[in-house]
């Protein structure tokens, strides 16, 4: 596993990777909660995030396979 930072060019993988962690685990954590187009929009935002804080990403054999965000406190 390689753990650096996240680039432009990964900004729509690590986004839908996102969106669908939140779509598929997360739901099974908190049912009742729902995602808006908005917030779904913030998640696959990730250019604005890399502006703001440290993103990182996990790769496996060359694929994303996670990722972190580290805003400054």
């Amino acid at each position: 596993m390689i753990i650096r930072d996240a680039i432009e060019a990964d900004d729509t993988i690590v986004g839908e990777l996102l969106v669908q962690a939140f779509l598929t685990q997360y739901a099974k954590k908190l049912p009742d909660v729902s995602y808006t187009v908005e917030r779904l929009a913030d998640l696959r935002n990730q250019s604005a995030k890399r502006a703001s804080a440290s993103v990182l990403v996990a790769e496996i054999d060359g694929r994303i396979v996670g990722t972190v965000w580290c805003r400054p406190g």
